[in-house]
């Protein structure tokens, strides 16, 4: 018997003899599928390998004045995982979401203390997990 024949895909320009087989492309396709169905993430956001969010999430640190909360608010900011992340703790609260305002990406930043109901303010909105 003759062996199956191959058939290949070249992601690369056709003088680079790089070749990709087809089965790594499918199992590329159907990993990205089952985690797209996971993740509940749209594969067209998908795009040169990239994920490109384009829906609205928000975020809420209860705590984000202590020694842990502020770096990562400062980490939640930098990334582009978010477009909103509401900061809580009893105090200084309002000073490092100004602070992190100053940062140039697409979040924005509120800051809430206690006072006024804070606590029901930043979670409005937010992304809970249990």
């Amino acid at each position: 018997m003759a062996a199956p024949a191959t058939s290949t895909v070249s992601a690369f320009p056709p003088r680079s003899g790089v070749q990709i087989p087809m089965l790594q492309v499918s199992c590329v396709a159907w990993s990205l599928r089952f985690f797209c169905a996971y993740t509940r993430i749209q594969p067209s956001y998908f795009i040169f390998g990239f994920s490109v969010p384009k829906s609205h999430h928000e975020i809420a640190l209860i705590g984000a004045a202590g020694q842990i909360g502020t770096p990562l608010s400062l980490l939640c900011k930098i990334s582009d995982l978010f477009s909103e992340a509401s900061l809580y703790d009893l105090v200084l609260v309002p000073g490092i979401a100004t602070d992190l305002m100053h940062i140039d990406t697409r979040a924005n930043v509120d800051g809430y203390l206690a006072e006024d109901s804070g606590l029901n303010k930043a979670l409005t909105g937010a992304m809970l997990w249990s």
